[in-house]
């Protein structure tokens, strides 16, 4: 190596030094802007995972609220929540005025609400354990079904959009008892049960705002002298057929063993059905307006469709009430309250399907 260098080098030196610290300032400053976009990003992540947090605490804790769910019932203190009583069923009896009658005086009777319509000291039905001897529905070698409350009927006059027929269709029913499951009274009520009991409620509201309604069957009770006896989705769909109906409204109630985390009102339909889906729109909206929770809705072609909603002549919709292996689910479908609110919210679909088509 020289010992000393001349100019030309000297220049060359300093310039080659000077690109290489550029160089590495330039390094140095993409690495920090890196950095500190990189520091950005996070804090927005971490931001946004803040406020979703609050968000999501804030409504679980709104709804483990009771003042903020009516419905929900404290279970900590079993002294202070009694385990809740089977509704008691009562069935037709062949006297008194029937849906189709008309008042004597062709006067629009009393509304009568049908959660205190019941007499305690007319009532004959059997205590639980009692037998019955003179039900002729009653097989001797099956158990007797728990009684579980069939809202009464009331009489109510014809109205003013009695040309329109709805139907209003108790799934299950008679010997086909349905879904059952440990929190429907340990199994002692079935979704046949449950399925009439909303029918019914259904169709008293649907007849006080006028309308024709055509109930599948209003009772389980197997008729005399038959030991079995169903009633099968296709015979439902001729009698709506036959009778020309405006709509059709079919309730069942949902059951999944194997999750009992599976909960809440599901509507299905026909999507080659016309007015069916603004028909299950309909049924949602109002739900969801009575309820506070909005339904879920599934369509389905004919060839994957239920009976009832692919071959009947209207807009058809099948209701799943609630699921009978959820706990929340069983102890809504039990009581009184409840039903009647899921009657009116369904019977309010209906009639707000109607106004608008």
């Amino acid at each position: 190596m020289p010992d000393q260098y001349t100019d030309d080098q000297i220049q060359a030196k300093i310039a080659e030094r000077r690109a290489k610290t550029e160089e590495q300032r330039k390094r140095n400053k993409r690495r920090s802007l890196i950095q500190i976009l990189c520091a950005f990003a996070a804090l927005i992540v971490l931001v946004v995972a803040i406020v979703f947090g609050v968000r999501y605490t804030v409504s679980r804790m709104k709804a483990n609220s009771p003042s903020s769910n009516p419905d929900q019932t404290l279970q900590n203190d079993p002294a202070e929540n009694p385990p809740m009583n089977p509704i008691e069923e009562t069935e037709p009896n062949g006297e008194g005025p029937s849906w189709n009658t008309l008042p004597e005086d062709g006067q629009q009777p009393e509304e009568t609400d049908p959660a205190t319509e019941d007499n305690p000291e007319e009532n004959t039905d059997p205590e639980p354990g009692e037998e019955n001897s003179d039900d002729p529905g009653t097989d001797p070698d099956t158990p007797a079904l728990p009684e579980l409350g069939e809202e009464a009927e009331m009489e109510i006059a014809p109205g003013r959009f009695s040309d329109t027929v709805i139907v209003v269709d108790a799934g299950r029913g008679y010997s086909d008892h349905g879904c059952t499951s440990d929190y429907l009274n340990h199994s002692e009520n079935y979704e046949s049960q449950i399925n009439l009991a909303v029918a019914k409620l259904v169709a008293q509201r649907l007849r006080e705002y006028g309308f024709t309604v055509l109930m599948t069957h209003t009772t389980n009770v197997i008729p005399e002298g038959e030991e079995t006896h169903e009633l099968d989705q296709l015979t439902r769909v001729e009698m709506s057929n036959d009778a020309g109906s405006f709509l059709y409204l079919s309730l069942h109630c949902d059951n999944f063993p194997d999750n009992e985390k599976a909960s809440g009102t599901r509507l299905y339909y026909c999507t080659d059905r016309n007015g069916s889906a603004r028909y299950a729109d309909s049924l949602a909206a109002s739900v969801r307006d009575e309820m506070g929770t909005a339904p879920r809705i599934a369509g389905y072609a004919t060839d994957q469709a239920f009976i009832v909603t692919s071959q009947v002549n209207c807009p058809s919709v099948l209701v799943e009430l609630g699921f009978v292996t959820n706990p929340r689910d069983a102890e809504n479908l039990l009581d009184e309250t409840w039903r009647g609110r899921i009657a009116s919210a369904l019977a309010g679909g209906v009639i707000s399907y109607f106004e608008s088509h």
